[in-house]
């Protein structure tokens, strides 16, 4: 580490803490005019790129890396991780993916985002349509970045903080200005730069007094740190001040606070109770909000109860006894089956009997699960039960869906009892199941609209690959959609004609449980593998009072079920915030395809982590480009031969023409060429300095000092761009000379 540092990175903790609080301070200050701008939805990925830059540029400014290789470095991580932070498209590695699998996915991805990036900007500037919340985060990321990484380097490494905060600050104050905020932030950050700018100015002066053995007095810090307190307060007053001076707003909350200080009369204080700010409108909380899901609505934060349901299951263990939580139960109340593009067409259903089987004699696959549902809400439409209902009370209506035996309830009563069939299968009576579909569940599941975006087919048919049946391309696809998509309820809805689902799946990459479960069924059925969207409500916390579990109106969800011939429908869960079912292992096969352990709760809402893997490996790719170049960089710092350096220096000679006879002695050379070379005088002054080292080397019995040879390789590499120059017009000059001649 000592070869890549300059200093040890404790010694500038200790001596520079203060630079760093102050930093800090002015970084909080940029985020905080981000943020209240409303430009973007959320500024994790701005925060992201700005704090990972100013890292970047404190660390860099330690090393002993050159001004243009820590410029190249800069410029390749701020754009990295501006395009990771923002569309993330570094995809994770899922669970029975191969590496190239990983590399299509990371191809599809990245080429996916630089296309939506140059798509929006070429339509800001061609139509004048405005940009997408994605391209502002990635720009003003890439911007936040590259001046923070800027910010540290100047005030660390050439010790002039106020030309690093420039940028920064300029950036921030046009923020300001066509935002319309509140100029009090520009106030702090004009004093925090002022006083940044004369302790950095003081520490730059003392340097150099160290540097040239000069005596200062002992109170020199007491006094730079007075006068830096007394200008940043003046400077900042006068700035205030000049504010309200220079505008009519300013003049106006000038009077009104001289009145405020002027006697006022006796206010009447009014004795009639006015509680119409305290008047609450109470809506009544609708229990069939399922529907509003496939209509891409999110659903309801309300915590209010919609219904119960006693099962003849056993109740979960209690958290004081276990920390596991209980199975979830999926309570049905619409089916979907037309995809349009845009929104979800309720399954065609017709009023038919209850079905003619035995309710306690279940197909394989399948255990009796009795229900009993209290509607606690104002209701409409279809009521709920648990996968296949085969009978219920007798207020119960059976609406068969479609021509398969599926079967939705009503009933004019807000009490009802329900048996179904409820799922028991493991993974290998899915997987054996085939693909001998019933005619009708192929037309009905499998349709897809024309317009369908190919890449969405093309992005299944890369998860799948490689997968033996319809139970392992339903797994995959899954655990792709949990693993790659963060889930949340604040999203810009997909622009007008735009297909919903390839807007989630390449743009915006993050939604709620609509989203997720279209994205599913939509690949599947591509695949074609029936599957259609079902929505109701979760079961949620237990109350071992009324030994019932109580749904509130935020457990409105939507899932995936997919048909497996003679089982049936059979639920899976994609969207990230909910547990997925479990069906187990495939027996003879690695535990692969299982789910990684689900997210549930608030906890769901921290997605970051999905991320972190591609940005781990990026950074180790970069390191290691990284290394390399410290490597090089160190071996071309240590005194090498001077016969070496004098080589070099005189083959580029040769090589531009100065030759000369093998008689001449290199003191002689250099008397002969030098004249020759006065149009380029560090050439001259390599060539002096090379010669004197190697003559030196030679004839001294003593080798010549190591640092003179450092300085020599440290010229040689600083006139590397004036040395391709030189060459190439060289080159041009005999390419026209030979062709004149001609």
């Amino acid at each position: 580490m000592q070869a890549i540092f300059s200093t040890p990175w404790q010694d500038v903790l200790k001596k520079k803490w203060d630079k760093l609080i102050l930093l800090g301070l002015v970084l909080l200050i940029a985020l905080t005019v981000v943020q209240r701008s409303h430009l973007t939805r959320g500024i994790t990925p701005v925060t992201t790129c700005a704090l990972l830059g100013f890292v970047l540029g404190c660390l860099l400014s330690a090393t002993r890396f050159s001004n243009g290789f820590a410029i190249l470095y800069t410029l390749i991580l701020a754009h990295f991780t501006a395009l990771q932070a923002t569309f993330r498209f570094l995809p994770r590695l899922p669970a029975g993916f191969s590496f190239w699998q990983w590399l299509d996915l990371l191809n599809l991805h990245f080429f996916t985002a630089l296309q939506t990036v140059f798509s929006a900007l070429g339509d800001h500037f061609t139509a004048g349509h405005p940009l997408p919340d994605r391209v502002i985060q990635l720009l003003i990321g890439l911007f936040a970045g590259l001046a923070c990484s800027w910010l540290g380097w100047q005030t660390f490494k050439q010790k002039r903080s106020f030309a690093g905060v420039l940028p920064l600050g300029i950036g921030t104050v046009i923020l300001m200005q066509i935002t319309g905020q509140n100029v009090n932030l520009l106030f702090l950050l004009i004093i925090f730069v002022v006083i940044l700018t004369c302790s950095t100015s003081a520490e730059r002066i003392k340097a150099q007094w160290d540097q040239e053995s000069l005596p200062y007095p002992w109170d020199f810090g007491l006094d730079w740190v007075s006068s830096m307190f007394v200008l940043a307060l003046l400077v900042g007053g006068f700035s205030f001040f000049f504010y309200l001076a220079a505008s009519r707003e300013g003049w106006q909350k000038i009077d009104d606070f001289i009145d405020r200080l002027r006697p006022q009369p006796a206010q009447v204080i009014s004795t009639q109770d006015d509680d119409s700010s305290d008047r609450i409108q109470h809506n009544d909380v609708d229990a069939s909000t399922a529907d509003l899901l496939v209509r891409f609505t999110p659903p309801p934060t309300l915590t209010t109860s919609v219904l119960s349901v006693k099962l003849s299951d056993p109740p979960p263990l209690p958290p004081e006894v276990s920390r596991e939580t209980g199975p979830t139960y999926y309570l049905r109340g619409e089916i979907y089956g037309e995809y349009t593009g845009n929104s979800w067409l309720p399954a065609p259903v017709e009023d038919s009997v209850p079905p003619q089987v035995d309710s306690q004699a279940p197909t394989p696959g399948r255990y009796v699960l009795e229900q009993e549902y209290t509607i606690l809400a104002s209701q409409w439409g279809f009521l709920y039960a648990i996968n296949q209902p085969v009978a219920g009370s007798d207020s119960l209506t059976f609406l068969q869906v479609g021509d398969e035996p599926s079967f939705l309830l009503q009933s004019e009563s807000d009490q009802y009892r329900v048996v179904s069939w409820a799922a028991r299968l493991s993974a290998d009576q899915l997987a054996a199941a085939g693909t001998e579909y019933p005619s009708e569940v192929l037309s009905a599941y499998t349709q897809l609209p024309e317009t369908l975006p190919k890449r969405i087919k093309a992005l299944a048919q890369t998860i799948t690959e490689g997968s033996e049946s319809s139970f392992e391309q339903s797994l995959l696809i899954q655990n792709y959609l949990r693993s790659n998509y963060s889930y949340s309820l604040e999203i810009t809805p997909p622009p007008a004609g735009q297909d919903v689902v390839e807007y989630f799946l390449f743009e915006e990459k993050q939604g709620f449980c609509s989203y997720y479960a279209s994205s599913m069924v939509v690949m599947l059925r591509s695949l074609g593998v029936p599957a259609r969207v079902a929505a109701g409500y979760v079961t949620g916390g237990y109350n071992y009072y009324e030994n019932a579990y109580i749904i509130p109106a935020s457990n409105a969800h939507a899932w995936v079920e997919v048909y497996f011939p003679g089982f049936g429908w059979v639920e899976f869960e994609p969207t990230t915030a909910r547990a997925a079912p479990n069906y187990g292992p495939l027996v003879g096969e690695s535990t692969a395809l299982e789910e990684s352990p689900a997210r549930t709760g608030p906890t769901a809402l921290f997605s970051w982590k999905n991320g972190l893997p591609g940005l781990l490996l990026g950074l180790a790719l970069v390191s290691v480009i990284c290394l390399y170049a410290i490597y090089r960089h160190k071996t071309s710092l240590q005194a090498t031969s001077a016969t070496r350096q004098y080589a070099r220096v005189r083959s580029f000679l040769s090589r531009l023409g100065f030759s000369a006879p093998a008689s001449l002695t290199p003191l002689e050379y250099a008397d002969m060429v030098t004249p020759r070379l006065a149009d380029w005088p560090w050439l001259q002054d390599l060539l002096r300095a090379s010669t004197r080292l190697y003559v030196f080397e030679v004839y001294s019995p003593t080798p010549p000092d190591a640092a003179q040879q450092v300085e020599l390789r440290r010229k040689w590499q600083d006139s590397g761009p004036q040395r391709l120059k030189l060459r190439a017009s060289h080159f041009l000059h005999r390419a026209f000379q030979s062709e004149r001649e001609d």
